[in-house]
């Protein structure tokens, strides 16, 4: 056993999917560099120009809290690399964030100190309230090297004996005693997912009495901190092999697209067809399905509310624009009612947008003081007008007691809408487990 905190090593880092560059040692992005090569974008040498933007693209995300704005240079050549890096450098960031969080971690830990940890250092909120105070206090011997945060929820789970489920409510994972309704279940962590077996039913199938139809039962499940929007399942990409059967789906043409939400597991369902009725002493899924991920969620933020109008902020792939800010009360002083025009664009549409545009309302949207000490939520907001990949919305806020010039207006939106494919195997899974009827 490791003597008490003699160890203690955090290290997080993400993966970076396909397609993503490796950005280089964050030791060598600092405030002078990027400064330095954010002067040379303005040289009179072409290849001065372009050897600058290369380095800040390969720096990686690390050097967008070092960018200047591009208002604030004085180059026309430079505002616009610098336009082109931070719009390469947002999306690389995006696609980053959308990948398993990992850590490594050392050390003997209470259940209490553990799962704060892995809060702070995940961005993924774990919530222990109804947890026993003899088990929090419990110590645990933990030994992870690069693991991800699944892999470490599930080391959790087996020393303790409690299980990890998404609270839809807090949005957040909860760990919980086991009840019967609440039994273990058996999983399978894909990245920054879970897919988790849940039941299987038997019926015959009233359209051939010789047939049975088995419908399997699954949760899928991604990290707290990331906001899928809809899962995309075909039932031809899913097989159940049971003995010496391979099933096929009963319907193998269809298409699912099931909304999915923040901090919750969102159930599936795929139904089989044998012709071989037996006891069934286990079963095997095999399947693929994509997610859609909102990434890169970031803050726009609008000043000068009293004087403003048609206020553009660009990150990644989307433009957020404050139209209009207009403001009434009884006397010209606070308490005020606001109305905030506001037009959100991204770049592409495609079914992220248009299948499930929903989620765009679902954005957070605030007013607050200059010194964020104060913050006023909407009353409520109207759709002004839709178009292919772009929104008008107009957000109504009541009782606010600050002068508008006094006003920020913040909006958060994800930069890029990403398409996750995710491929799993749940092997020889007892019908027991799945609650078999």
């Amino acid at each position: 056993m490791v003597h008490r905190f003699q160890r203690l090593l955090v290290v997080m880092s993400l993966l970076t999917i396909a397609g993503v560059e490796q950005s280089a040692r964050g030791d060598d992005v600092t405030a002078e560099r990027v400064q330095r090569l954010v002067e040379q974008l303005g040289e009179s040498s072409r290849a001065a120009r372009v050897e600058a933007e290369r380095t800040l693209r390969e720096l990686g995300p690390d050097v967008l809290s070092h960018l200047p704005a591009p208002e604030q240079l004085k180059s026309a050549a430079s505002r616009e690399a610098v336009l082109r890096v931070r719009d390469v450098l947002e999306r690389q960031q995006a696609e980053v964030s959308a990948s398993a969080s990992r850590v490594t971690l050392v050390g003997e830990f209470t259940l209490r100190d553990l799962v704060q940890v892995l809060s702070d250092q995940t961005g993924n909120a774990v919530i222990t309230r109804d947890v026993p105070g003899d088990i929090l206090g419990e110590r645990l011997d933990i030994d992870w090297h690069d693991v991800s945060f699944w892999e470490a929820m599930r080391d959790i789970e087996l020393l303790t004996g409690l299980s990890a489920r998404l609270n839809a409510d807090d949005r957040q994972l909860e760990l919980m005693s086991q009840s019967p309704n609440n039994r273990p279940r058996l999983i399978v962590d894909v990245g920054a997912f879970r897919i988790a077996a849940n039941s299987l039913t038997r019926r015959r199938d009233f359209t051939d009495e010789s047939r049975e139809v088995l419908r399997v039962g699954f949760d899928v499940m991604t990290e707290p901190r990331l906001r899928p929007l809809f899962i995309r399942v075909n039932h031809s990409d899913f097989q159940l092999s049971m003995d010496d059967q391979n099933l096929t789906p009963l319907n193998a043409n269809a298409k699912l697209e099931r909304p999915a939400d923040r901090g919750a597991a969102t159930p599936l369902f795929i139904d089989f067809v044998t012709s071989k009725p037996s006891d069934i002493d286990a079963v095997t899924l095999k399947g693929r399905l994509a997610i859609e991920l909102a990434a890169g969620e970031e803050s726009f933020v609008f000043r000068n509310l009293d004087s403003s109008e048609r206020v553009a902020r660009r990150r990644g792939g989307v433009t957020v624009t404050m139209e209009r800010a207009q403001f009434s009360s009884g006397d010209d002083a606070p308490p005020l009612s606001a109305r905030i025009n506001l037009r959100v664009t991204y770049e592409s549409g495609g079914p992220a947008f248009e299948s499930h545009r929903t989620w765009v309302f679902h954005n957070e949207a605030h007013l607050q003081s200059g010194d964020g000490a104060q913050r006023w939520s909407p009353a409520g907001f109207d759709t002004v007008a839709e178009a292919e990949a772009a929104v008008k919305l107009s957000y109504r806020f009541q009782d606010v007691e600050a002068h508008p010039s006094e006003l920020e207006f913040v909006y958060a939106a994800p930069t890029l809408i990403l398409t996750v494919p995710i491929e799993f195997e749940l092997p020889d899974i007892p019908p027991d487990v799945l609650n078999f009827k």
